[in-house]
């Protein structure tokens, strides 16, 4: 009887330890897949890199003007646009590469300055939400910001303004 206990106790206490195991490994596997995804670049996780490369003024419509250079960060770009009347508008054109091994995509695009302007518009051509980035594709794209032509109380806009790219692995 003694001995049955002793080898039920070891049998328990086994099993404990393949389960602790188990459980550190599944720890450091999901650590792994969140470094994976997440949009920041450490520098020690070349896997991930999905960043804009290049920002360019593509053309100027009405009185807008585009007093300062746009400049960008991996998933921001930047613009301070000028608008004196309604049809306003600026044209960039922003390239996008994948850098890293992993395949992205698109999540949301979304404005840094949400719901602060309803009469300032956003059209964005090249990409949409849920396109895929392929590992070391790059992709042009084209975003006009402009003063929208049903705009009631027309005002000069003087602005920074900014657009996000939230890109997420692709499964």
């Amino acid at each position: 009887m003694i001995a049955t206990e002793k080898l039920k106790n070891r049998v328990i206490f086994a099993l404990l330890v393949v389960i602790m195991v188990m459980v550190v490994a599944i720890v450091v596997l999901a650590q792994n897949n969140l470094t994976k995804l997440s949009g920041e670049n450490t520098g020690n996780n070349s896997d991930w890199k999905v960043t804009f490369t290049n920002i360019t003024t593509k053309s100027i419509t009405g009185n807008a003007r585009d007093e300062f250079q746009p400049y960008f960060t991996e998933t921001h770009a930047f613009f301070h646009v000028d608008f004196v009347a309604p049809g306003d508008a600026v044209t960039y054109e922003l390239e996008i590469a994948n850098l890293g091994k992993l395949d992205a995509k698109l999540n949301k695009i979304s404005r840094g300055e949400e719901g602060k302007y309803d009469f300032i518009k956003y059209d964005i051509q090249g990409i949409k939400e849920g396109d895929v980035l392929l590992k070391n594709e790059k992709r042009i794209v084209t975003v006009t910001v402009k003063y929208d032509l049903t705009a009631t109380e027309a005002h000069e806009i003087e602005e920074d303004l900014s657009v996000i790219f939230d890109f997420v692995q692709n499964y």
